[in-house]
């Protein structure tokens, strides 16, 4: 792997580890093995199917910032009992 590989792995982890600070205590570690393996299932695809590695990093960034509306979502849920 590549400079420019281990960076966007680190930067795409670290993503996921920020938005799982939103989430309560409790469920935490659940959710971000989720988002963790669900990554790595982006990863896999974008790797074969995106033209250039660009492409899918690009693509992979723009899941991780998914997290951040899912983890605001579950956030809201918490407090409202959900």
């Amino acid at each position: 792997m590549n400079l420019a590989g281990t960076f966007f792995r680190v930067f795409n982890l670290t993503l996921l580890r920020l938005a799982a600070s939103l989430i309560p205590r409790r469920q935490r570690a659940e959710w971000l093995k989720e988002w963790q393996s669900e990554l790595w299932h982006v990863r896999q695809a974008c790797s074969a199917e995106c033209g250039t590695p660009r492409q899918a990093e690009q693509k992979i960034a723009a899941f991780c910032f998914g997290a951040f509306q899912d983890a605001l979502e579950a956030f809201r849920g918490f407090f409202v009992g959900e």
